[in-house]
């Protein structure tokens, strides 16, 4: 993707730890999925926003896919947020009559096509189409954990998306075995994304008992707790409960020792969901269903952690807006140079002040020796750094014998004495 001619670039070098560029909306949850009992009204392929609390959804969406991950975010938002837009983008389902063709070709209509801004590609579209853009995407119906074929392509088309609106994905792992778990994750290296294992298990609008994928849950509570922080992205939300029937399969988890399943599984960057309640060892909570995870799918050690990942599009979108506003209105002019700076360092300022990232970025121009011929081409570039900060995942504790304690008493006791005898 090159650079516009009228516009800003935003790069994030993890290689030179340095960072080139109002307040942006990351927590809009975007549904990718199939709804063949949808309105005559609501066409394929095309956004449309709409709100968890919105009363018409079965009337404009039908039973199925779609309707059901929307319900998945709202069931997923925590206690204080009691409804969040969605962006939504319907595909039609696949034609054949054999059902694992079908399978098929309902995931390629889902990737979509980048020529026709199908499928995936949609969300690119969506300003266009008077929708929210979403930067926190899911697909319904476990489409996106098939891959059986290789790394699967809504996922990769996703990921191609997110580098366009500085989106997220939240993926659905397979939900079978740790082998098949690992063997998905190990298909991807994706910065934008973060694969949750164990599917979930849960009751439908009519009190059936439904398995459904955890990304539409993970997304919920991540709303959530963007909002808690005032729509900054700079918390992971592992370690919180969703509200389920539980995991759709036992995956044994401990806190204290990396042999166990859960352990494993983490340790490969996948989020998974256990069962905990008050008065086991590894629950972080009352009870519930508890999700843990924190990582992205990148090998990239500077962006490992899916909040940095998200800290990293929210500074440099919001930083790229701020400087494409100044263009065209005003010419190369050292004053004008001067203020964007100065506005820039001052927001990055602020964010480390409220601690969601490091203190003391730094926003600096550094001439070379094309500045002046970019000068007359109307372009300032400008470089600086930031660090973001990564969850909390482990403490160590070490302990050894120590003889403060007994040498107090000691000297305690011989006080004591001393003063019977006195």
């Amino acid at each position: 993707m090159g650079k516009p001619t009228v516009g800003a670039s935003a790069v994030y070098d993890t290689s030179q730890t340095v960072q080139i560029v109002d307040k942006m909306d990351m927590s809009i949850p975007g549904v990718l999925g199939t709804s063949p009992n949808k309105a005559s009204g609501v066409e394929h392929n095309y956004c449309y926003t709409v709100s968890t609390a919105d009363t018409d959804l079965l009337e404009r969406f039908g039973e199925g896919d779609v309707l059901d991950q929307i319900e998945c975010i709202a069931a997923g938002l925590p206690d204080g947020v009691s409804a969040t837009n969605v962006t939504v983008v319907i595909v039609p389902e696949g034609e054949s009559a054999d059902p694992a063709t079908k399978h098929t070709e309902t995931i390629a209509n889902l990737a979509g096509s980048s020529a026709n801004g199908s499928g995936a590609y949609a969300f690119k579209l969506a300003a266009a189409h008077r929708a929210l853009t979403p930067r926190i995407k899911t697909v319904a119906g476990l489409y996106d954990a098939d891959v059986t074929n290789g790394a699967n392509a809504i996922v990769n088309n996703l990921d191609e998306v997110n580098a366009y609106d500085f989106g997220f994905t939240f993926v659905n792992g397979t939900g079978t075995t740790e082998a098949a778990a690992l063997a998905a994750r190990a298909l991807y290296d994706m910065t934008n994304a973060h694969m949750i294992e164990t599917h979930v298990l849960d009751v439908d609008s009519s009190g059936n008992p439904v398995t459904r994928g955890p990304s539409g849950y993970i997304a919920g509570l991540q709303i959530g707790v963007d909002f808690i922080h005032d729509g900054i992205p700079s918390h992971v939300a592992g370690g919180r409960t969703i509200t389920c029937s539980g995991p759709a399969r036992e995956i044994a988890y401990n806190d204290f020792s990396d042999a166990c399943e859960g352990q494993r599984l983490l340790k490969e960057g996948l989020g998974i969901l256990t069962l905990g309640n008050g008065l086991d060892d590894n629950a972080t909570g009352d009870g519930g269903t508890m999700y843990r995870g924190a990582h992205s799918m990148s090998n990239d050690s500077q962006l490992k952690f899916y909040n940095k990942a998200r800290m990293r599009n929210y500074v440099l979108l919001t930083l790229a807006r701020y400087y494409a506003q100044h263009n065209l209105i005003n010419n190369v002019d050292y004053a004008v140079f001067k203020n964007m700076i100065t506005g820039a360092q001052n927001w990055l300022n602020s964010l480390a002040d409220e601690r969601h990232i490091y203190t003391a970025p730094r926003i600096d121009f550094i001439p070379n020796s094309g500045s002046v011929d970019d000068w007359r081409e109307g372009i300032l570039k400008l470089s600086g750094g930031v660090e973001f900060r990564s969850p909390l995942m482990r403490t160590d504790q070490t302990l050894a014998p120590d003889i403060a304690g007994i040498e107090i008493e000691i000297a305690q006791l011989e006080a004591f004495a001393k003063n019977l005898t006195a």
